[in-house]
């Protein structure tokens, strides 16, 4: 299990750092920069706060994706789009209650919640996009089934037996 070590910021005239490493797996060790994204400070923050809840796999697959959807702040404000902390808490918690094996590819909606996407096949895909509160919608499609499924739904806890849930654990 990959446990966070220490959070520490340090300040000094020229810069701020935040300091995030843990214990057992350098390759989750992160340092932020005064001039790296506030966002991405936020949701790294937050990330390391409920570390515990995460199995190293998905503690080192969600510190890759966020810094790499978060560190450019400019195009985000550009585009109008603020990631919402909520939603990755969401996030987090559906990871955690649900033993998600298989980790998710990563993007942000217009409106900065987080979504979490399985693709078995290129022709098949689950996405789950998370809202703040616990709140989250799935879509489904899988063009290689005959007949071709296309489904959609609310995530109330986890995700309902549908044809697509397996693909989170395989």
């Amino acid at each position: 299990m990959l446990r966070l070590s220490s959070i520490r910021q340090d300040h000094s005239a020229a810069h701020t750092e935040l300091h995030a490493y843990v214990v057992s797996d350098e390759s989750a060790f992160v340092t932020l920069a005064s001039s790296d994204s506030s966002y991405l400070r936020e949701c790294l923050s937050l990330l390391f706060a409920r570390s515990g809840l995460l199995t190293s796999n998905q503690l080192r697959g969600l510190v890759r994706q966020l810094t790499s959807l978060l560190s450019d702040e400019d195009e985000l404000q550009k585009e109008s789009i603020e990631p919402s902390v909520a939603s990755l808490d969401s996030l987090i918690d559906f990871l955690s209650d649900n033993d998600v094996t298989k980790h998710p590819r990563l993007s942000l909606s217009r409106t900065g919640n987080f979504s979490a996407s399985w693709a078995p096949t290129r022709r098949a895909k689950l996405t789950i996009t998370f809202k703040p509160y616990g709140v989250a919608d799935w879509i489904g499609v899988d063009l290689d089934s005959s007949p071709p499924i296309h489904a959609r739904g609310h995530v109330a806890g986890g995700l309902p037996q549908t044809p697509f849930s397996d693909w989170i654990y395989t």
